[in-house]
């Protein structure tokens, strides 16, 4: 069953701040795409990581409302170990309504693992 997308309150005359934090020693890797609801594909906007302490401050948009947001996150770090990171959409400086996500999870035997976020703007 495909993921059904999480509702995300939009401003469609501003333009959106995804950011994603780490809350874990862990290093997150994300890659990011949208669709607009009359789009036949989807575009990368945003790809990084935090292994190099930068913030993770991804500007997209403005876009109407309707638009998938889908981002991918890798995480590594030791074998079996729990792992916590939270995306967080914003417009004009505050986080919009809908608009945090934490994820937490384990990583394997290998000491990787995967999470995806899919979001609908409304």
């Amino acid at each position: 069953m495909a993921d059904l997308p999480e509702p995300v309150a939009n401003d469609d005359s501003r333009p959106l701040d995804i950011n994603l934090v780490g809350q874990s020693p862990h290093v997150f890797a994300y890659r990011m795409w949208y669709r607009r609801h009359d789009d036949a594909d989807w575009s990368e906007f945003a790809a990084g990581d935090t292994e190099d302490d930068v913030p993770d401050h991804n500007p997209t948009g403005p876009h109407p409302d309707g638009t998938q947001i889908v981002m991918n996150v890798a995480i590594g770090g030791k074998p079996n170990s729990t792992f916590r990171f939270v995306v967080t959409f914003g417009q004009g400086g505050q986080v919009v309504q809908g608009g945090t996500f934490v994820r937490t999870g384990k990583t394997g035997a290998n000491g990787g693992a995967g999470r995806k976020l899919t979001v609908i703007l409304v």
